[in-house]
């Protein structure tokens, strides 16, 4: 099935790519369901082809990226049914497409324990770069305030989602993960009809 997806997809523009994920980015403030359309269509002028697939029960894979006939594919499986580990896996994906290109690789996000891969850390780099850039992120931290209005200020300067702050935030152990969850929008599987 994805084989004969791929074909209809136009060929990959990488230069088109990043400018999509610019744009993909500010759409994380309009709610999941909405950016994750909104990406879908993105990605596809640009060659990439955007899935959403049920998540396998049991398995720890949250996304993939793969080229299939010559076209890059994401696969997000929405595993941890939160805003912030949709966009991160997302922007996590685009990164082994734009840093690791078309040598045939497939890169499975898999929360196993495993220790991760150089590729996976520039991946991860990526990720966090393009949703919040390092500038910003250091001026926000060096603030020390990370209460529910702080996070939603400095998400809202940055034309993205608070899930992400928080997210992030809780990552980098600068809040327990019970602080300011609630400002994370929870997401459920989209179907691709």
């Amino acid at each position: 099935m994805l084989a004969e997806l791929a074909p209809a997809t136009p060929t990959f523009d990488k230069h088109r790519f990043e400018s999509a994920l610019e744009r993909v980015r500010a759409f994380t403030a309009r709610g999941p369901e909405t950016g994750l359309q909104k990406a879908k269509v993105e990605f596809h002028k640009a060659g990439v082809l955007l899935l959403v697939v049920p998540e396998i029960r049991g398995a720890c894979v949250s996304g993939a990226a793969r080229w299939i006939v010559g076209r890059p594919v994401i696969q997000l499986s929405l595993r941890h049914k939160t805003d912030d580990h949709l966009w991160f896996t997302l922007f996590h994906e685009a990164g082994h497409i734009i840093l690791h290109g078309e040598d045939g690789s497939q890169f499975v996000d898999e929360d196993d324990g495993v220790a991760r891969t150089a590729r996976e850390a520039q991946a991860d780099r990526f990720a966090e770069d393009m949703l919040i850039p390092p500038a910003a992120w250091s001026g926000f931290l060096a603030s020390g305030d990370f209460r529910q209005g702080a996070v939603r200020t400095f998400a809202a300067s940055q034309g993205i989602a608070p899930g992400i702050v928080v997210g992030r935030l809780q990552h980098e152990k600068r809040v327990a993960y019970s602080q300011v969850n609630h400002l994370k929008r929870a997401v459920t599987f989209i179907s691709e009809h």
